[in-house]
């Protein structure tokens, strides 16, 4: 027979400790808020707050305003649910009209070679470094690989750690850049990268603009 002290220690215990889990995400959202808020002024732009979750949990604020006349957002979100759920931190720039171009830059690794066995189709641009470093894919090889030099491809690769794999991916479609990498934005390291991702998206956005101004669209494009 289990001894009456052992239930008494168990219904004290378990919300006692609930209660400390509570406080605990609390005080680390309550962080992160503020640590947001912060990076939000560094960048001349606004922190834009929402409802608490709940009415308990401060909802974190997404980054938001406008640089060189284009609106920007940089907001965490999640990926998967339960064990399987994953916190992504992602910048948004954009957008250009009169343009159906597609880019993605990510990095080369194991995963965009079995995506090359299942008919994921990468370019190549005349820097061969930045080859090495970024699996290329776009509707408009033959435009992208005349415009994807210089600046560009260096404000891409500035965003980046120098040694290694890029850390991030870069998206251009319907005339928005999107930028993302796998952590939360109280990481100080990522709120840098997402800084420098900020410039390599407005040079993203002018080659988009380019494209734009010479039609804007991709041959068998929609």
């Amino acid at each position: 027979m289990v001894d009456p002290f052992v239930f008494v220690a168990f219904f004290l215990l378990v919300p006692l400790f609930m209660g400390w889990a509570v406080w605990m995400a609390k005080k680390q959202s309550q962080k992160t808020a503020a640590t947001i808020e912060a990076y939000a002024k560094e960048l001349g732009l606004e922190a834009h707050r929402r409802p608490a979750v709940f009415g308990i949990f401060p909802s974190l604020p997404e980054v938001v305003g406008s640089r060189h006349a284009r609106e920007v957002r940089i907001f965490q979100f999640q990926k998967g649910s339960g064990k399987n759920s994953q916190t992504w931190s992602a910048l948004e720039v954009g957008r250009v009209a009169g343009t159906n171009l597609k880019v993605t830059l990510s990095a080369q690794g194991v995963m965009t070679k079995i995506r090359s066995v299942f008919g994921a189709k990468e370019i190549q641009v005349e820097e061969k470094a930045f080859n090495d470093r970024w699996f290329i894919e776009t509707n408009d090889p033959g435009f992208l690989q005349a415009a994807l030099y210089g600046k560009v491809s260096e404000a891409i690769d500035a965003s980046q750690p120098k040694v290694g794999s890029p850390e991030g991916k870069f998206e251009l479609k319907e005339g928005e850049v999107r930028y993302s990498e796998l952590g939360t934005l109280g990481d100080a390291g990522r709120r840098a990268r997402i800084k420098a991702a900020m410039a390599a998206a407005h040079e993203l956005l002018d080659v988009a603009e380019v494209h734009a101004a010479n039609g804007g669209r991709a041959p068998g494009g929609n």
